[in-house]
This record gives structure tokens, C-alpha cells and sequence, in this order.
């Protein structure tokens, strides 16, 4: 009878810590979903017609070498210097492969060809920030020192928090959710 008793025991126990991590869970998923933020709809429309180009994997953060820094700072600048700013559209379409284009474009194409050079797509971000008062896309890097961003304003990679922009949202380790920092 007390084996028997015992049993129950360990069952109901294991029964109340497994709805106790469910509720854990349901909690930390309500948390997640309060500071989830709207997809753009041109970043929508790119992966409806370009799905491959909307894919997390690998790592959420890369560790910052030497080779890292010299990679990005090479991509940056040579994205930077290949794609001439766009005038103004009514209608923003997020485009790859352009040689005009407004900043999205540019962070498209730093976070194509950093992930052709090895960077795990998870560990990019799509960044939408405010810049004198307007909204503005870069690219984000998160890493094991900070979250570095890369900029069409700007040659210089730096911290995204020293930037001067205020982050309104970004993408996750899947590009397709997007959150509100």
C-alpha cells in the first residue's frame, strides 16, 4: 500500500510541475505576444514572392573576431557604395538584387550577402528605427559583445545603441515575427 501510495504521490507531484510549467509557459508566451510587433508589408510581399530570403537559421548570436568585423565592414561599405539612394516612393516594395533603392534595399542586400559569406540568418536583424523624426531600416548583428548595426548612412559599423536612432521594432531569429525591443 505505500508503494502503491508513493506512487500516486510522485504522480499527482509530477502532474502539479507540469501544469505549473504550462502555465509558466502560457505566461511567457502572453509576454511574448504583448510585445510582438507588426510585419511591414513590403518585408510581407518579399517573402510571398522571395520565401528563401525570409528563413532564420543557425545561431542567434555570433561571437565578434577579428575576421567578423573585417566581413562586415567590407560588406558595408561595398553595399553602401553599390546602391544609389532612390528618390521617395509612395508605395515602399522591399527589392533584392537593385542598384537604386531606398534603405531597406540596402539592408536586404547586407543581409544576402552576409549570409552567402557564413553569418547565420538568425543572428541578423531587420531593424525599423526612427532617424530625425522618419523611419529608417538597417541591419543588426547580434553578437556576444552587442548588437552591431550596419547602416546605408553610415560606413562605420557601431553598436546599434549608439547609433542615435530610436528602435521602433525588429525582426526576430525568424525574420518573419517581428518584436518591439
Amino acid at each position: 500500500m505505500d508503494h502503491h501510495a508513493s506512487g500516486t504521490g510522485k504522480i499527482a507531484e509530477a502532474l502539479r510541475s507540469l501544469l505549473l510549467a504550462g502555465l509558466a509557459l502560457g505566461m511567457l508566451q502572453s509576454a511574448a505576444l504583448a510585445e510582438s510587433a507588426p510585419v511591414p508589408t513590403g518585408f510581407q510581399f518579399l517573402c510571398m514572392d522571395h520565401p528563401r530570403e525570409c528563413r532564420g537559421g543557425g545561431a542567434s548570436s555570433v561571437q565578434v573576431t577579428p575576421q567578423l568585423l573585417s566581413l562586415l565592414n567590407e560588406v558595408n561599405k561595398s553595399v553602401n557604395a553599390s546602391i544609389k539612394p532612390a528618390p521617395f516612393e509612395p508605395i515602399d516594395i522591399w527589392s533584392l538584387n537593385v542598384s537604386q533603392g531606398d534603405c531597406e534595399d540596402y539592408v536586404l542586400a547586407k543581409r544576402r550577402a552576409l549570409i552567402r559569406r557564413g553569418v547565420p540568418a538568425s543572428a541578423l536583424s531587420i531593424v525599423y528605427a526612427l532617424r530625425n523624426g522618419g523611419g529608417h531600416a538597417i541591419l543588426a548583428l547580434h553578437t556576444n559583445e552587442a548588437t552591431l548595426a550596419l547602416d546605408n548612412m553610415s560606413s562605420r559599423i557601431k553598436p546599434l545603441n549608439r547609433t542615435g536612432y530610436k528602435v521602433v521594432s525588429m525582426s526576430g531569429p525568424d525574420p518573419r515575427v517581428w518584436y518591439r525591443p
